[in-house]
C-alpha cells in the first residue's frame, strides 16, 4: 500500500463529518444562500425609526445587517425599537469621583406584519459596554459615546440574528 491510499482514507475520513452536517439540513447562520447576496424576507422588513442618537445609530445598523444589499423591497414586516439607555458610575474613589462607567442599553422589539398592529414577535435584548472614566472630561465624554455605539452595534447584531432565526423557523405567506 502507497502513501497516497492513506492520504485519501484520511481526506474522506475528514471530509465526512460535512456530509452528515449537510444531510442533517445544517447550514450556516451568515450564509448567502440566495443568488441575489441578500435574505429578500429579511430585507423586507421596515424598522421604524428610534429616538435619540442610539437609536439612530441601532437603526442604522440594524438596516445594513438586514439588507446590505439596500434592495427596495416591498415591507412585508414592521419592527419598532423601545430603547433604554442605564448609566452606571463604577470604582468610586474616596472623593466620590468615578473611575470606571458603565451603560446598559436595552431594546425592546416588536416585529408585526406590514398593515397590521398584531405583533408576531417581540423580545427584549440587552447589551453592557462598560468604560474607563480618564481625568479629561472631553475623553471621558468620547470613551462613554464609544461605549454606546459598540453597544448599539452589538445590540444591532444581536437583534438581526434573532429575527433571521424567527422568520426562518415561520416563513412568510408568499405574496399574491
Amino acid at each position: 500500500m502507497s502513501s497516497s491510499d492513506g492520504r485519501g482514507a484520511r481526506r474522506a475520513l475528514a471530509l465526512f463529518p460535512l456530509a452528515a452536517l449537510a444531510a442533517c439540513g445544517f447550514h450556516p447562520l451568515y450564509s448567502t444562500s440566495e443568488p441575489l447576496g441578500y435574505d429578500p424576507v429579511l430585507a423586507s422588513v421596515d424598522v421604524r425609526p428610534a429616538p435619540d442618537r442610539v437609536g439612530q445609530i441601532l437603526v442604522e445598523r440594524l438596516r445594513e445587517q438586514l439588507n446590505p444589499a439596500g434592495a427596495q423591497l416591498k415591507p412585508r414586516y414592521v419592527l419598532n425599537l423601545t430603547l433604554s439607555l442605564l448609566p452606571a458610575n463604577l470604582g468610586l474613589q474616596r472623593d466620590n469621583t468615578s473611575t470606571h462607567g458603565e451603560l446598559t442599553l436595552i431594546a425592546t422589539m416588536k416585529l408585526s406584519r406590514e398593515g397590521s398592529q398584531a405583533v408576531v414577535y417581540e423580545q427584549t435584548v440587552q447589551r453592557v459596554a462598560s468604560f474607563d472614566f480618564p481625568f479629561d472630561a472631553y475623553a471621558a465624554n468620547v470613551a462613554q459615546d464609544n461605549a454606546r455605539d459598540i453597544a448599539a452595534n452589538d445590540l444591532a447584531r444581536e437583534i438581526a440574528e434573532k429575527l433571521q432565526i424567527y422568520l426562518q423557523q415561520h416563513p412568510p405567506p408568499e405574496p399574491t
